[in-house]
């Protein structure tokens, strides 16, 4: 289950890194890697227990 959010974090973020260097602008790429590690922490510290 872990394994499933972390593919589908990493795919999203890659999509959105892909998009953002498209149009010339890393802020969104950092904001977005960001974001989707504290997400994949606490959705990783909620199924420990």
């Amino acid at each position: 289950m872990i394994a499933n959010f972390f593919l589908l974090f990493l795919a999203a973020g890659f999509a959105l890194a892909t998009v953002a260097i498209g149009l010339g602008n890393p802020v969104p790429v950092v904001v977005a890697i960001a974001a989707a590690t504290i997400v994949f922490l606490s959705v990783s510290r909620r199924s420990e227990g």
